[in-house]
């Protein structure tokens, strides 16, 4: 039987380097001349492989409609799932030719899906709200994904036969697998009274009150001082779109806690350059600025090197800083047939290289919450480096829709491996920056690893265009901004120039 996913179709029945079955606990592939991938099977008996037969089709609920939930419904919506027939010696399955589609549920609290790197084209107006959030049930339109708008309030696990999501609505969802992928959320509690008086910028409720708050201040003062704090891209982001919303009519302050400035994590070459892009749209950036307190009147307490002081703001947002999104309920944790996420306190989910959980094999986690387990060496432990990005969501929706696909059917399971991208950053309407991953010398040195202003800010469009979960949002998204040439053009064109 072939591999669902082309480019592993070597894997499904011998090595590529070898030729011979796999059987082995370990098998290392080559797929290409520049990159070797691990092959991760569980020992007959471990923990890591399924104990019973699961239904066919497989029951797979996704817990959370983000990059990682939504494009593992999808990925996993278009596979075949041959009904297994028992072999005779042993768990494996070989498979027959009646083939139908998995029973998959996506649940979300909200009813839309957020594409958050063009929230800050909803800020300042360039997109529109279905452009960057549309609806799931339009999104899951032609698919045999189900969606189920709720809050999970619990999830019991079944020895040996998957297990049940219990939702606040009264209803419940039993599975055979699980896919956990909440996200992120700011994280606020560090600092006394960020969380009450600061806005975040991290979902669509996120945006709206912004958009409100930025405007009751515009109708208040005809300046209004904007505070941002923190310096990662977000932060930069953020400071950006805000400086240029309503003809830039904000007094906008960037507080970086790193003495060096903005993106401190970041390639010398674009922190230089959104450094230079702030300069110009006159925000203000405090390095080395540490904030210890935010007040309900806008007051935000510094520190800089051990001295205190004190700064009013009109409207504070809190970029600094992220943590994993989980389920606020504490019967999580408590039960010893429960999944160990969620709750104040409550640990990440451990797993594997293959982001199945090491107490429950049929538990896939995907993001912050996923936290890979020691490998009993002194090394493999802690979390993913990048799991705070869509990009990387985008990328392990991939692996755990082949990893669940393959446990079903006694196949391997491959280990994660993230390949940066490089990173594209929205500076205001018509700029942007994309930085490419460094490429290997001389190519490196003659195509330069930056592109910035009018140029980066298209292939950021084009490229997020391309990166929309559906072929059907593809083409809405792409119509809606074929019509409004503004988005493609440099700044000081006019479309009705460009029509001549």
């Amino acid at each position: 039987m072939a591999s669902p996913f082309p480019l592993l179709r070597a894997i499904t029945r011998t090595s590529s380097v070898t030729g011979t079955p796999m059987k082995t606990p370990h098998v290392s592939l080559r797929v290409s001349s520049s990159r070797t991938l691990s092959v991760v099977t569980a020992a007959a008996g471990s923990r890591g492989e399924a104990r019973s037969t699961p239904h066919n089709p497989p029951r797979i609920c996704i817990v959370g409609g983000g990059f990682g939930g939504l494009y593992t419904a999808l990925r996993l919506d278009g596979l075949s799932w041959p009904a297994p027939t028992p072999s005779s010696t042993s768990q494996q399955r070989t498979t027959s030719s009646a083939l139908s589609k998995a029973n998959i549920t996506l649940v979300d609290a909200g009813d839309r899906f957020v594409f958050k790197p063009l929230m800050y084209e909803l800020l300042t107006g360039e997109a529109k709200r279905d452009e960057v959030a549309p609806l799931f049930a339009d999104l899951l339109d032609g698919t045999d994904v189900n969606f189920a708008r709720a809050s999970v309030t619990g999830v019991t696990m079944e020895p040996d036969d998957g297990g049940i999501v219990h939702l606040d609505d009264e209803t419940s969802i039993p599975f055979d697998y699980l896919v956990v992928a909440l996200g992120n959320k700011p994280r606020t509690e560090m600092v006394p009274g960020a969380r009450s008086s600061c806005l975040t910028f991290s979902s669509l409720e996120d945006v709206d009150a912004s958009i409100e708050a930025l405007d009751l201040a515009r109708a208040a003062k005809a300046t209004p001082r904007v505070a941002v704090v923190g310096g990662g891209v977000g932060g930069a982001e953020l400071a950006a779109a805000i400086a240029t919303r309503d003809g830039n009519a904000f007094d906008v302050t960037l507080l970086c806690r790193d003495p060096t400035g903005v993106m401190p994590t970041s390639p010398s070459q674009l922190r230089d350059h959104v450094s230079g892009v702030l300069r110009c749209l006159d925000v203000t950036v405090r390095a080395g600025a540490s904030v210890t307190s935010v007040a309900g009147d806008g007051e935000v307490t510094l520190s800089f090197g051990g001295e205190a002081d004190d700064e009013t703001y009109d409207v504070v947002f809190w970029c600094a800083g992220q943590e994993p999104a989980t389920t606020p309920v504490s019967s999580l944790v408590d039960s010893d047939n429960s999944l160990p996420v969620g709750g104040a306190g409550a640990p990440p989910l451990e797993v594997n290289p293959a982001l199945q959980a090491t107490a429950h094999p049929r538990v896939f986690a995907i993001g912050d919450i996923a936290q890979v387990a020691s490998d009993g060496r002194g090394g493999g432990g802690g979390g993913f480096a990048e799991s705070r990005t869509a990009q990387v969501a985008f990328q392990q929706s991939d692996y755990v829709a082949w990893n669940v696909w393959a446990l079903h059917y006694g196949r391997p399971l491959l280990p994660f491996r993230y390949q940066h991208l490089g990173e594209m950053l929205a500076l205001g309407p018509g700029e942007g920056a994309v930085a490419f991953p460094q490429l290997p010398e001389p190519l490196g040195d003659a195509l330069g690893t930056l592109l910035d202003g009018w140029a980066a800010g298209v292939l950021r469009k084009a490229a997020y265009v391309y990166r929309q979960p559906t072929n059907g949002q593809r083409l809405r998204v792409l119509e809606a901004w074929a019509r409004r040439p503004e988005l493609w053009l440099p700044p000081g064109v006019s479309s009705g120039s460009a029509r001549l």
